[in-house]
C-alpha cells in the first residue's frame, strides 16, 4: 500500500485482508490439525514490521499485518500443549519488487515505483539466511532488517506511547517524501 487513506478503495482494502489475512488464516486451517494429530509441527508467519509499527501510507497494509500478528500471537499459546512451535518473522524494508507491486489508491491499480526505504533495504538472501536460521532455532518472533530503528520503535511503543507516536509523525514526512521520490523503472 502507497497511498492516504483518504483516496485508498475500500476494495483494495478487502483484496489486502484477503492476501494477509484469510488466505494465510485458510492455510493454516488445513495443516494445523495434521499438526495437532501428530503432537508436532511448527507454524512459521512471514508478517512484517507493519504488524507491530504502523506507518503512514500503510492503512490498510498495517491492519491486515496487526491483525495477522494477533493470529499468530493466539496460536502460539493455543498449540503449545500439542508441541506445535509457532514463528513470527517480522521483515523490515527488503529489497524486493513489493513497493512497484503495492496497491495504490485505485482498484487494481500498483504503485509501480521502487521507493528508496526498498531500494536501500537487505539483500532478499540475507534475509532468507536468518528466517531459516530463526526457524531451526524455533524463535517465538523475530524482526529481521539491516536498521535498528524498528526494534528501538517497538521497545518505545510499549514504554513511551507519546513519544513513540511523535516519532510517528516524523517517519509520515519521511515516507511521504519517499512516495513522492519513488523512481519508476
Amino acid at each position: 500500500m502507497r497511498c492516504e487513506f483518504l483516496d485508498y478503495s475500500f476494495e483494495n482494502h478487502k483484496s489486502m485482508f484477503e492476501v494477509n489475512v484469510h488466505g494465510p488464516y485458510r492455510h493454516m486451517q488445513v495443516v494445523i490439525p495434521h499438526m495437532v494429530k501428530n503432537k508436532s509441527g511448527q507454524v512459521v508467519g512471514i508478517s512484517s514490521q507493519a504488524g507491530k509499527l504502523a506507518t503512514a501510507f500503510r492503512t490498510s497494509y498495517a491492519g491486515s499485518k496487526h491483525a495477522f500478528v494477533g493470529i499468530l500471537d493466539s496460536l502460539r499459546t493455543e498449540l503449545k500443549p500439542y508441541n506445535v512451535k509457532v514463528c513470527n518473522i517480522m521483515p523490515g524494508y527488503i529489497k524486493t519488487n513489493l513497493s512497484k507491486n503495492a496497491m495504490s489508491a485505485k482498484a487494481g491499480e500498483k504503485f509501480g515505483k521502487t521507493d528508496t526505504n526498498i531500494e536501500t533495504g537487505m539483500e532478499p538472501d540475507r534475509f532468507a539466511r536468518e528466517a531459516v536460521a530463526s526457524m531451526y532455532n524455533r524463535e517465538n518472533e523475530v524482526s529481521i532488517a539491516d536498521k535498528w530503528s524498528p526494534v528501538f520503535a517497538m521497545i518505545m511503543r510499549n514504554l513511551c506511547p507519546d513519544l513513540f507516536f511523535k516519532m510517528m509523525e516524523i517517519n509520515a514526512k519521511n515516507q511521504s517524501k519517499a512516495v513522492k521520490e519513488a523512481k519508476t523503472e
